[in-house]
């Protein structure tokens, strides 16, 4: 496909003075926008072989919002109440729901199905719609690894916990149990559909809830692109911990998260804006704007 061009100005709007228009909003660009070098060797000339050069702009994205409320702390049971796990059979999500919408739903990325029974952390995600467009909530992005407490010695079992992340992709991760605490997960969860033990297991209880460690919405490949305010402070934070996105391709069930994961130093109000690096968006690179693909089971 060759380039589309013309001469500026060029102005959007919402509706025409006799006609309205349904899908008015904000317009998207599938790979942003920049500033074109007007310089003559750079500049666009139509029939040139060469291509056009500029600078990307990249403006900060609000990708998560949790003023309205203080941010969940970190727990043991929203997820699952203490029971007694059976290797091969999958844990019955009965948890406080502290933190977590229980037996909720959601439709499947990679199906267009309708997938019920699950747990929403955070509450499912939600969109801000234009007519027929949409543009995700940030008010509604926040996912969290995964606590597996265990009474007895579960260090020589597993639990497999399969779900799904923000956007609705499948995802799966392996964890190893502990012994008589708490094992946290990697990777960051919207969604988990089940809790499957395997291995030796001790015989006591367990129960499944939620760390403290936030996911990413985007891709990030390094802190400098994070900005976070925490408890409205008025200005962006270095406390807290940060884990870059993990590039191992394909993700394995025991790979850290693929957008990368923040971990505030207290449940608070959190918010946080992300930088996009044109890099990120290249054709040539595996991570784009959302990472790797999901290891999905």
């Amino acid at each position: 496909m060759t380039t589309s061009h013309f001469a500026g100005a060029v102005v959007s709007f919402g509706s025409d003075p006799t006609q309205y228009n349904p899908d008015a909003g904000p317009s998207m660009f599938v790979g942003g926008q920049g500033l074109m070098d007007p310089r003559e060797f750079y500049a666009y000339t139509p029939g040139r072989s060469s291509g056009t050069s500029g600078i990307y702009a990249s403006s900060p994205l609000l990708v998560m919002s949790l003023t309205g409320a203080v941010n969940v702390a970190a727990n043991l049971d929203s997820i699952a109440a203490d029971q007694v796990p059976v290797a091969g059979t999958a844990m019955t999500l009965n948890g406080t729901g502290t933190g977590v919408t229980l037996a909720s739903s959601l439709v499947s990325a990679a199906t267009g199905q309708t997938v019920t029974g699950v747990a929403a952390i955070g509450g499912v995600t939600a969109w801000v719609t234009f007519g027929a467009n949409r543009w995700l909530d940030p008010r509604t992005t926040m996912t969290r690894t995964i606590n597996i407490d265990s009474v007895g010695d579960d260090s020589g079992a597993t639990f497999v916990v399969a779900g799904y992340d923000l956007y609705g992709y499948p995802m799966s991760e392996t964890i190893t149990g502990a012994n008589a605490t708490t094992a946290v997960g990697i990777k960051a969860f919207k969604y988990v559909e089940s809790v499957t033990p395997a291995g030796t297991l001790s015989g006591s209880n367990a129960s499944v809830g939620i760390s403290l460690v936030t996911g990413l919405p985007i891709y990030s490949p390094q802190r400098e692109f994070l900005a976070v305010y925490q408890n409205a402070s008025g200005t962006p934070v270095a406390a807290g911990t940060y884990v870059a996105g993990v590039t191992t391709d394909p993700a394995t069930a025991t790979t850290g998260d693929v957008r990368g994961r923040y971990t505030p130093t207290a449940a608070q109000t959190l918010v946080v804006y992300q930088t996009i690096p044109v890099w990120n968006i290249s054709a040539t690179t595996t991570t784009g704007l959302f990472g790797i693909a999901q290891y999905a089971g």
